[in-house]
């Protein structure tokens, strides 16, 4: 019973986890990709969109110093869309820390889904990435990628991604108590009779 309910953890990681992830950041083919921080500052980017574009889906890749644990529940950045003086997007990015290695390395890179514009105004998008709720972060560069056509998760798969994995993780930590309960041991009953006497 625990290595089912352990796959069933797995599988909603699977699906709360890793599919959201894969459809936010992958899907889609790139338009173009940005500069929009390096070491001088943050720099506004401005792009073509075409209405056949949508769904278009901006990707903030970001490039630190080192290892850098990113403060938990907090926006690191945020990023603004434009056109003709009206806000297409604004949206607060959040980057998931990476567990440091063993041999730690001189910079590390993170991926983060940072919104979708749908549907799209035909012109020139004027794009603004700013820190969020940080007042610093040891970033060497930051590029916004955007994605023509991009996939939309399902919005099911997460909370049943996240129900299953309540669910294998519940289950599991049950099938180790009951493994480790049960009764104590009674102790033998005294014989009697025949058997009594022989055994003496």
């Amino acid at each position: 019973m625990r290595i089912l309910f352990l796959l069933i953890a797995l599988a909603g990681v699977a699906l709360g986890i890793v599919y959201p992830a894969v459809i936010d950041t992958m899907t889609g083919s790139e338009i173009g990709r940005f500069r929009v921080y390096e070491r001088s500052g943050f720099t506004k980017a401005t792009a073509v969109l075409a209405e056949a574009d949508a769904p278009v889906r901006a990707i903030l890749e970001m490039t630190t110093s080192g290892v850098y644990t990113m403060p938990s529940a907090a926006a690191h950045l945020t990023l603004t869309a434009t056109i003709g003086g009206k806000t297409v997007l604004a949206e607060r990015v959040v980057f998931v820390s990476q567990q440091p290695p063993k041999d730690v390395p001189s910079e590390q890179n993170l991926v983060a889904a940072a919104g979708t514009i749908d549907p799209v105004t035909p012109g020139p998008h004027l794009f603004v990435a700013a820190l969020g709720d940080v007042d610093s972060l040891p970033m060497k560069s930051v590029d916004l990628v955007l994605r023509r056509n991009a996939q939309l998760p399902d919005e099911r798969a997460q909370p049943i991604g996240y129900m299953l994995i309540a669910i294998g993780v519940i289950g599991f930590i049950l099938s180790l108590s009951r493994r480790g309960g049960g009764k104590p041991d009674e102790p033998p009953k005294p014989r009697w009779g025949r058997e009594a006497a022989g055994g003496q």
